[in-house]
């Protein structure tokens, strides 16, 4: 499947896969087809019980991944009773595929490839070529395309000679899938028409119906609406004939984006609901939740903000179900558009905040997986060293046992020995001092590595602040202003003006943060009092800012800032999620320890139990703040008794 950005919102164009394995193609299978197979297994004899356990074994690969496995294994016990070497290589590829299904690559590769060698030896040529485009599953699902390709084709030459059209098609198919992937469309389009021509000249319906969906999914990337609309209706009513709708609503989404693409929002919009209320009902959460995302770029463009919400919030929560992050960043987006079309500011830019915070956690992931790759090449080197050590030991050791072997041999030739030794020390010397150059230069990469990251981190908690605190602000202030109307409406002015008097002081903050290499825990203290004084206008909450100990106390300055991003979350949360009244904010300044104390007599919650409050941005925030500066939040809550926030931080 490829995914094609439009206005900040994900196209998600469907590409469906099916593969083949003994002699059926079933995708999602009916409740009965399993139950039939079953019932066949009562008084068949071990042969057939192999092909009948492998086959349930390819239905559950992509239902429940742990019977699918328990199937296979239990039909490769048979079939090595049997002794049938035919069905020995076809359980092992029903295993190799479980295990690809559940994600474990290496154990499906080791099964597969004894499949292949199996196979080999049978002569099944067929058999190879099936076997191979497994292989290339598992390299593609691992982002190999390279290898790939290598077993894509290998498998290809080896159907076309043997003369199986269906594995040469499907192989097509999948080639096709890899330059999709990579936005080589035309030859997508080559391999998959292609594919189309061998399952018409076989008459193969379903294989048909698939790669007519598959075309129609990439005549939208390249633009070509119409005929897309072509193909995919062919599709539609293909697996309506054939009775797989689990597969129709996935044609009616694609058509949708056609008809939008189009400007025919009437009829995509029928196509988009149709769509999710089918998605729904087979529970497939996941593209409901895009289809939904769909309904709300399509609403958005019609100016029906009521309608928007309604999908909006049911794509939130969808993502959220299935904890799909970059799904649920997207609804949160759409969420933020939505509620600023409603002139509802202070959702919209709480749900902006929500989208910002989780994509720069997505991409944060992404930069930390980067380094941990960084980190295990660097401690894989060490451990080469350290081995390239140990070898010097036991040749040394070595060549003191061949000198004492020498002289009980050969006393006479000590001239020789003594020449032979001076030598081999001089090359142990060289060597040695090699192995303290090479090791000088880990040390230093490995130093250089930690600063780099280092600076990396500094330079991704300012950009941090300005893009969290300011830049949301900002682009939220932009996109209100965009639709508020020229005249009137003096209540939505008065309310964006002080936002963005509110959006200046939060500059002048940061800035200030920035700028200071330390900061007194005095002056710490009066820029909460002055962020207290610009927040009870807005509410009816009733802060206090009180400060024991040293004022002359230093922080750094992302210790500081630290302090008060976490006050500032705080406070928020007993705004929003515990309807407090008051709020006490209190530093405590010691020479090695600086305790930060927000406690409010909102509602509270249990502890125990997730929340808004507990779980949500706001508790993740406070927890980056502090671990940035080595420091540690405690959160303690009652319900109906407040909620109580500690960050510690050890100076």
């Amino acid at each position: 499947m490829v995914v094609m950005r439009r206005n900040r919102y994900r196209w998600k164009v469907v590409t469906l896969v099916f593969s083949i394995l003994l002699i059926t193609h079933l995708a999602f299978p009916e409740k009965r087809e399993v139950d039939s197979l079953q019932r066949l297994m009562k008084g068949a004899t071990d042969s057939s019980r192999v092909r009948i356990l492998n086959e349930l074994s390819w239905i559950y690969k992509n239902i429940q991944v742990d019977s699918a496995t328990k199937y296979a294994r239990t039909a490769l016990t048979l079939a090595r009773k049997t002794g049938k070497r035919t069905f020995i290589s076809k359980s092992y590829n029903s295993l190799g595929n479980a295990f690809q299904a559940g994600g474990h690559y290496d154990s499906a590769l080791h099964y597969l490839k004894l499949s292949i060698q199996t196979q080999v030896s049978n002569g099944d040529s067929t058999g190879v070529a099936n076997v191979l485009n497994n292989i290339g599953i598992i390299y593609d699902e691992q982002g190999d395309y390279d290898q790939a390709l290598q077993s894509y084709f290998q498998g290809l030459r080896l159907a076309q000679r043997s003369g199986e059209g269906n594995v040469e098609a499907f192989i097509l198919t999948n080639i096709g899938i890899v330059f999709k992937k990579q936005k080589q469309y035309d030859r997508v389009l080559e391999y998959y028409q292609q594919a189309l021509a061998i399952y018409q000249k076989l008459k193969h319906q379903f294989g048909i119906t698939v790669t007519s969906g598959n075309i129609g999914s990439v005549l939208i990337q390249t633009g070509d609406y119409r005929r897309s609309l072509q193909f995919s209706e062919d599709a539609r009513k293909g697996y309506e004939k054939l009775g797989y709708v689990r597969y129709i609503p996935y044609t009616l989404g694609n058509m949708g984006i056609a008809y939008d693409s189009l400007h025919q929002y009437g009829v995509a919009e029928k196509f988009y609901r149709d769509a999710f209320q089918q998605h729904i009902g087979f529970e497939n959460k996941y593209e409901a939740a895009y289809t939904g995302k769909n309904l709300v770029l399509l609403y958005h463009k019609l100016r029906r903000p009521a309608e928007a919400l309604t999908y909006a919030q049911q794509s939130v929560a969808l993502a959220r179900a299935i904890g799909a992050k970059e799904m649920l960043r997207d609804a949160y987006y759409a969420m933020a558009q939505t509620h600023r079309d409603l002139g509802r500011y202070q959702e919209a830019y709480q749900y902006q905040t929500r989208y910002s915070s989780l994509n720069d956690s997505l991409k944060e992931e992404s930069k930390t997986k980067t380094i941990m790759e960084l980190q295990v090449r660097y401690e894989t080197e060490a451990r080469e060293l350290e081995l390239s050590k140990q070898n010097e030991v036991i040749a040394n050791n070595q060549l003191e046992l061949t000198q004492r072997k020498y002289q009980l041999l050969a006393l006479g030739s000590a001239t020789i020995i003594v020449v032979i030794s001076a030598l081999l020390v001089v090359q142990y010397q060289r060597g040695k001092r090699k192995k303290l150059e090479q090791e000088s230069e880990f040390q230093l990469k490995l130093a250089q590595a930690r600063l780099e990251n280092e600076l990396h981190q500094d330079r991704l908690r300012i950009s941090r602040d300005l893009h969290d605190n300011i830049g949301s602000r900002l682009l939220f202030l932009y996109n209100a202003a965009e639709n508020l109307p020229a005249a009137g409406d003096l209540e939505k002015k008065r309310q964006l003006s002080q936002f963005a008097r509110n959006t200046l002081h939060e500059l002048r903050r940061t800035v200030w943060f920035i700028n200071k290499e330390r900061v007194l825990a005095e002056e710490l203290e009066s820029r909460l009092k002055e962020y207290v004084q610009l927040l009870q206008p807005l509410s009816d909450l009733q802060v206090a800012v009180t400060r024991e100990g040293d004022g002359n106390v230093s922080l750094t300055s992302p210790q500081a800032e630290a302090i008060f991003r976490v006050a500032q979350e705080a406070a928020g949360n007993a705004l929003k999620h515990g309807h407090a009244s008051a709020l006490s904010i209190r530093l405590e300044a010691q020479a090695s320890r600086i305790l930060l104390e927000v406690k409010d007599n909102g509602k509270g919650f249990e502890t125990t139990q997730s929340s808004d409050t507990l779980g949500g941005n706001g508790l993740r925030n406070m927890k980056v703040h502090a671990e940035n500066v080595k420091g540690t939040v405690d959160v303690r809550s009652e319900v109906g008794q407040g909620t109580t926030v500690r960050l510690s931080i050890n100076l």
